[in-house]
């Protein structure tokens, strides 16, 4: 059991990932996240293209709220989307997660769906 050593706030971000496909165009459809958290003070998810810096939060996930985690007290795993026109057509994505969180807050899988679009 982990000791309670009270709240925490965190900035994890993510390389530019190309998907081994750097010249390629993708369309970015979801980005799962599995993650374990017990508190109600859970981080953000933002993201950024092309070698942005990632500033923009998602618009919708799976709980309802744009680009914020749940507080469950258990493993789950949470669904962010983006508006299509925002994610089609890049060539490389960014991950920031960053927020105050309680100690046990942890990440334990990142999973993006995606589509490579054919070289015209």
């Amino acid at each position: 059991k982990l000791v309670d050593t009270g709240n925490q706030t965190i900035t994890y971000t993510t390389k530019d990932i190309d998907f081994g496909l750097p010249s390629q165009t993708k369309k970015i459809f979801k980005v799962y996240v599995t993650y374990y958290s017990d508190d109600s003070q859970v981080p953000t998810l933002y993201w950024g293209k092309d070698g942005a810096s990632p500033v923009t939060t998602f618009d919708a996930d799976s709980n309802g709220g744009g680009g914020v985690f749940a507080s469950s007290g258990e493993l789950q795993t949470t669904a962010f989307t983006v508006t299509d026109a925002d994610l089609t057509g890049i060539k490389s994505l960014a991950l920031k997660i960053s927020g105050a969180t309680d100690h046990s807050f942890e990440i334990q899988d990142i999973s993006i769906l995606f589509r490579s679009r054919p070289i015209k």
